[in-house]
């Protein structure tokens, strides 16, 4: 069966979605519709067609990128297309008209199957579109977001009002959902009603290939005292300022004679000699373990955003970020700041980890020896389950359900 597969190709829980569909035995037909970040001449997953980048051809005026000399109209930019986007909705404008064609193009030519949609507001987006265009075609659409759209100070912006608006018109009329979390089906309920649709909760597990070889030695880490080491495996980049600035986290982590390390990190942190910045790996590097092996050196790896974001987000208390899914793949205990509901749920049920209060809890667990000891030996005997391709079998019969309803 042919699977055609709409997403940010370059996102590393994209590259574990596509692994897990393509491992479930479907041949995989994949249109790039965020930043490749040069990967579309090396896709780490072999035997996949990458047949288009709509990103590159900037073919869909919802999600186009700004130019820089119209940065300055960049709140009415998005008044403007926020707004269209509301009436496409609701069904009071008709669809973006090339994006409808290439759609029917690409329909008619490959005549896929169904069709999967993942990351964010981007997979209810296309969703629609497919089910406008093809209305007989299955959709699945994954949900590893939501909301995407941050309330900030709990001010409702417009783009999340879009996003929920999309939501409450067209989830109920998709045909399959897989989300990431319980507590992320739980809260689209709560919103959008029942679903009564074909449901499953599968979490975006990376590919089998980011996890270190078996028979890998531990690396040595450039410290030379007894105090505990954790390693921080949040985006490099730091996507929003306030989102992803965790230095205050770190100093004061640092304050406790506890060894931070972070791609990313300020400097005022690394001159306490307790904060140290590792060198960045490359995507090449990830795709072969290097990463996860180098993170199982550590004590623990932190689950952490700028704390004063996290409890006024649904979005942090559901999700299960890529940052939990890259420590899972090192084998080692995972430390989730509280307020992550969903993935301290997850770690307490694996026995693979631990949710601290603040960073002198945080210190005394890591101090706990013996418990440490367990919770390390049982992340690395599960990290052989937690991987994309280990859900072929549940992806399977989830698709299997589509076509026998």
């Amino acid at each position: 069966m042919k699977c055609l597969f709409l997403g940010h190709l370059a996102n590393h829980a994209t590259i574990g979605r596509v692994a897990a569909f393509k491992a479930a035995g479907y041949e995989m037909l994949l249109i790039n519709v965020g930043a490749a970040n040069g990967l579309m001449g090396e896709y780490p997953i072999d035997e996949v067609a990458i047949i288009d980048d709509w990103h590159k051809r900037r073919l869909d005026p919802y999600y186009r990128v700004v130019k820089k000399r119209f940065m300055g109209h960049m709140k009415c930019h998005r008044i403007i297309k926020s707004s269209i986007e509301y009436f496409r909705i609701i069904g009071m404008l008709s669809e973006n008209i090339n994006l409808e064609m290439e759609l029917r193009q690409v329909i008619s030519t490959c005549r896929p199957d169904f069709a999967v949609l993942h990351f964010g507001t981007g997979a209810i987006h296309y969703a629609r579109i497919i089910k406008r265009v093809q209305p007989n075609l299955p959709v699945i659409d994954i949900l590893n977001l939501l909301p995407s759209n941050l309330a900030l100070g709990g001010k409702k912006n417009i783009s999340l009002l879009v996003e929920m608006a999309s939501y409450h018109h067209w989830l109920g009329k998709i045909d399959g959902v897989i989300f990431a979390s319980k507590e992320m089906h739980d809260f689209a309920e709560r919103q959008f009603g029942k679903l009564g649709k074909n449901i499953t909760i599968l979490p975006d597990y990376l590919p089998k290939d980011f996890q270190y070889a078996d028979n890998s030695e531990r690396e040595q880490l450039d410290v030379d005292d007894d105090n505990p080491s954790v390693i921080f495996l949040g985006a490099p980049e730091r996507f929003g300022n306030k989102l992803d600035d965790v230095d205050e986290e770190f100093m004061k982590l640092a304050c406790e004679k506890v060894h931070v390390y972070s791609s990313a990190i300020s400097d005022r942190v690394v001159a306490t000699g307790f904060g140290h910045r590792y060198h960045n790996l490359s995507n090449h590097d990830v795709f072969r373990g290097l990463l996860s092996k180098y993170a199982n050196s550590f004590d623990a790896a932190l689950v952490t955003y700028n704390k004063e974001m996290i409890n006024k987000e649904e979005r942090f208390r559901s999700t299960l970020p890529t940052r939990f899914f890259s420590a899972l793949s090192a084998g080692i205990p995972v430390a989730v700041r509280e307020g992550f509901v969903s993935c301290s749920r997850f770690v307490a049920d694996q026995k693979i980890g631990f949710t601290y209060k603040d960073e002198k809890d945080l210190k005394s667990k890591l101090l706990d020896k013996a418990a440490m000891f367990q919770l390390r030996n049982k992340a690395n005997e599960m990290r052989k389950q937690f991987h994309a391709e280990a859900q072929s079998i549940l992806i399977g019969r989830f698709v299997e359900k589509l076509f026998n309803r």
